[in-house]
């Protein structure tokens, strides 16, 4: 006996759906399904053998005289009995559960709910899986996360970022997601994507969307002063050293105030500078952390004063004002863009950070998918995770959420109709900066080994990258601030 893959009921719960959207949304497609019961009718095929014909024959052997002496072997076949069979396939009514399953997540912004929503709906219809989300605050994620993994009381999916991926792997709270990028082939991916996910070769998660950081340029500035394009570190330094005009207008906008040290990850990597190496060794005093440390320092000299008490949202409303002319910032910004100051769009342009060593470039902003560790339903999790992931249902999500998100659907980011979209299009040379960053860009200071990734969330709590940075800001020299940011790196290690 084989399942058929096509369930009558899934059908025809699609049907209920689509006319229940039509009435009232989300809230009737779960009234229908609760009158429905807490199961799905769906087919299996049943193969029988059914006699068709009989064919009867036997073999005989004879013995034929050829010479008086001589004799030869003959053998015919004489019908003895044979039995045809043909298939038949009878529909055969089984059931299938509905789970209501657990996510955690930070979601908050109406329309980012309700797309998500409506994307996980969709899902749910044919994974017949029933969403119950619970909104935990980013800063309270890991030690309710911590405290669930000891209770045994995980959800059975979070919502997380790369570092925290990758910590939790080694802490046993999230699972592997190798069924669910089966399921869905891991070729929908971006191979930078997707490694940001994997820890030892192993990917714990799958790549929801993508906020990468980008610079943000006055391209009518440019062109109003003939300056070259911002396709090397050189030239934006440059650029920005010739746009600055303080106090109408800084060339640049360092800061440093933001938890992540967000300066740090978009000027190390492209530099090929981290925290730690691949095998988890003690590497931020290197060359290329103080030639970062260097282009650092004077890009805040074309700044306006104080970066350590400055933030990424203060550079956001300096720059739509009109007082910087540069900024590093996610592609989020461009929904800024569209919500205060629509008719900027013209004069500004973003790039992907370039690179000056290797192959890294600019953070890699990213928000994962992970099944837990604790579900009791690993294989209809990756069954709604391939269905979340199906390239229909991942467009017509991207297309109604939040603007300013890049997708990390394959197909999604060569989609005419995606980019085309009436809410797209508008900042759609934005967002696609942020796509092509995607390939280059890196998650954070370390290069996916499992011990230096597990170890990155203490060294970034505890602030050694950052107060790195603002030593050399307040005149020490980036030698001695490499000096001792190796030191206490080293500390980390050792407690650990």
């Amino acid at each position: 006996m084989t399942e058929s893959s096509s369930r009558t009921g899934a059908l025809s719960r699609r049907r209920l759906f689509r006319l229940a959207a039509a009435a009232g949304g989300t809230a009737t497609v779960a009234m229908i399904l609760g009158a429905c019961g807490e199961t799905e009718v769906v087919t299996k095929e049943v193969i029988k053998e059914v006699p068709v014909e009989t064919v009867v024959t036997k073999e005989v052997i004879k013995e034929v005289a050829v010479e008086k002496v001589v004799t030869q072997e003959v053998i015919r076949e004489v019908p003895v009995q044979q039995v045809i069979t043909q298939r038949v396939v009878e529909e055969v009514m089984v059931e299938r559960e509905i789970l209501d399953i657990s996510f955690w997540d930070f979601e908050t912004r109406p329309l980012g709910v309700a797309a998500q929503d409506a994307w996980f709906a969709r899902a749910g219809i044919s994974a017949d899986v029933r969403m119950n989300r619970e909104v935990v605050p980013f800063r309270e994620t890991e030690p309710k996360i911590l405290a669930a993994k000891a209770a045994g009381t995980l959800p059975d999916m979070v919502w997380s970022q790369p570092d925290a991926t990758w910590s939790w792997s080694g802490q046993e709270i999230v699972a592997p997601a190798t069924d669910a990028l089966d399921l869905m082939g891991r070729d929908i991916f971006g191979e930078n994507d997707l490694n940001a996910t994997a820890v030892d070769g192993v990917n714990y998660g799958v790549p929801q969307f993508l906020w990468p950081h980008i610079l943000y340029y006055r391209s009518d500035l440019y062109a109003q002063h003939g300056l070259p394009d911002p396709d090397s570190w050189d030239n934006i330094l440059a650029n920005a050293q010739a746009l600055n005009n303080p106090p109408d207008i800084y060339g640049y906008f360092t800061y440093l105030l933001d938890a992540h040290p967000k300066m740090a990850w978009s000027l190390m990597p492209a530099h090929d500078a981290y925290v730690f190496d691949e095998n988890g060794n003690n590497s931020i005093n290197s060359e290329g952390t103080i030639a970062a440390l260097k282009l650092a320092k004077a890009l805040d000299e074309v700044s306006a004063p104080g970066a350590a008490a400055r933030h990424e949202g203060h550079g956001r409303t300096e720059f739509i004002r009109g007082a910087t002319a540069h900024m590093v910032s996610s592609t989020s910004f461009s929904g800024t863009f569209l919500a205060d100051k629509p008719e900027m769009l013209e004069q500004v342009a973003a790039v992907a950070q370039p690179s000056v060593a290797g192959t890294g470039a600019g953070l890699a902003g990213m928000n994962i998918l992970n099944i837990t560790t604790q579900t009791d339903y690993p294989d209809r999790m990756a069954e709604f995770f391939a269905a979340l992931f199906d390239r229909p249902n991942y467009q017509e999500w991207f297309q109604s959420t939040v603007i300013g998100w890049a997708p990390t659907h394959v197909a999604v980011q060569n989609s005419d109709e995606y980019w085309g979209h009436p809410r797209i299009a508008p900042v759609a040379h934005i967002i696609r900066a942020g796509v092509d960053a995607s390939q280059m860009a890196w998650v954070g200071g370390s290069k996916y080994g499992s011990k230096g990734s597990g170890l990155l969330g203490t060294v970034t709590a505890r602030n050694i990258v950052k107060d790195m940075f603002i030593m050399v800001f307040d005149g020490e020299s980036p030698e001695d601030a490499a000096a001792w940011a190796e030191a206490e790196v080293q500390k980390v290690i050792d407690e650990n």
